[in-house]
């Protein structure tokens, strides 16, 4: 879930802590993940066996080789866009990387729940975005105090 037309220019902070996506058991770690354009991300193998990670999405082209357990390559994505990677190995691996313009953005728990806090009053878009279910926007007010209730429904299941 994220927040569209928040005036400002955002970098991610200097002394940002390391963010990681890594592979284990054939499965990326995480599945879906958020960042503001700019981020660095650590890509890590905690397998025994070797993963290709590819990307030919528009934000991002990656070709990455972890040829053994504990390889890992640092990967800045500097264009705002949504990143699908996979394992050229492991057909079953994906996973997404959201590169987003501002920090206004969260993951839904499992049950679909989500805040984004210190947002600046004013009237915005609020954007849902699945891998299978597509995107849906609504425009949201924010006022200067409390907290906005904001409901969607993908594919049947309200949000």
């Amino acid at each position: 879930v994220s927040i569209g037309g928040v005036k400002g220019v955002f970098y991610p902070p200097k002394e940002q802590p390391v963010i990681v996506i890594g592979q284990k058991e054939k499965t990326f770690i995480p599945h879906v993940l958020p960042v503001l354009v700019g981020t660095m991300i650590r890509f890590g193998n905690s397998d025994d066996f070797v993963h290709r990670i590819i990307s030919d999405s528009e934000a991002k082209h990656l070709r990455l080789e972890f040829s053994y357990k504990g390889a890992a390559f640092d990967v800045t994505f500097d264009m705002q866009g949504v990143v699908r990677l996979w394992c050229d190995d492991h057909k079953m691996m994906e996973a997404w990387v959201l590169v987003k313009e501002n920090p206004y953005f969260a993951v839904t728990d499992d049950n679909g729940n989500f805040t984004i806090p210190n947002l600046p009053p004013g009237r915005y878009t609020i954007e849902v975005w699945h891998e299978a279910l597509g995107t849906q926007r609504q425009e949201v007010t924010v006022e200067e105090r409390g907290n906005v209730k904001v409901d969607f429904k993908l594919s049947g299941k309200e949000f």
